[in-house]
């Protein structure tokens, strides 16, 4: 007979639990791991611009039908390998935790594992323009234990590139969330290879012409003000 302890505690399945906060009971569609990818880079441009007032942040996006793929890319603040381990690859982990006035918008941990919503596998190539580039390879079986993969390092510049390995019935799922999950996000592209067609944020920005027209008299007289309790 097993020896278990008494009075009782608390044990994890690690296992069980990983699976869980990657399976549909915890998120409502695969499309959360094109929004966490996103929100990460995001964070990362925003915490380079706090090194540098005046730096212009990119971040790129990528389609792939060839695959396919999701690749999202930026010029952010990176990674070293310590960062990788305590944050990227921690679940739970959050550089929101770590900053004084708690200003990025994502969080690392269990936004990563999300990653495998959308597919069995994914890449990671960051550099933090201080230490060697990295290059590793995330697969599904690590939930049940066991290292990332080493992979040639392919990030030359500052920034940090993702590139989740997508499985085919998702992949058209996660096209048409783009829209929903980018709003006038600063500094982001966005295209679907193989044909370079540019992909448009929801709400970017547009040009226009004013429309001439006379106000009734009611309008005038009218005391108008914002919806106090809106219905939904």
């Amino acid at each position: 007979m097993t020896t278990v302890p008494w009075p009782p505690e608390f044990t994890l399945d690690q296992e069980r639990i990983l699976h869980l906060l990657t399976g549909d009971r915890f998120y409502s569609n695969p499309s959360a791991a094109l929004r966490e990818a996103i929100l990460n880079a995001i964070d990362a441009v925003h915490r380079r611009r706090i090194e540098t007032p005046d730096f212009e942040p990119r971040i790129h996006v990528t389609f792939n039908t060839d695959g396919p793929t999701l690749t999202v890319a930026d010029n952010g603040i990176g990674m070293s390998s310590s960062e990788v381990s305590a944050l990227f690859a921690k679940v739970g982990a959050s550089a929101a935790s770590r900053e004084a006035k708690k200003t990025s918008v994502g969080e690392f941990g269990i936004g990563v594992i999300s990653y495998f919503m959308a597919g069995d596998s994914f890449v990671l190539q960051t550099c933090d323009g201080t230490s060697d580039p990295i290059g590793l390879s995330f697969d599904r079986n690590m939930l049940s234990g066991g290292a990332a993969t080493l992979v040639p390092a392919s990030q030359s510049t500052r920034g940090t590139t993702i590139t989740l390995h997508v499985d085919k019935d998702k992949f058209d799922l996660l096209l048409a969330k783009f829209p929903h999950w980018c709003r006038d996000v600063e500094g982001l592209s966005a295209e679907v290879l193989p044909d370079s067609r540019p992909l448009a944020q929801q709400g970017a920005a547009r040009s226009g012409a004013g429309l001439a027209f006379t106000l009734p008299s009611w309008v005038q007289r009218a005391h108008l003000g914002p919806v106090s309790d809106p219905p939904g």
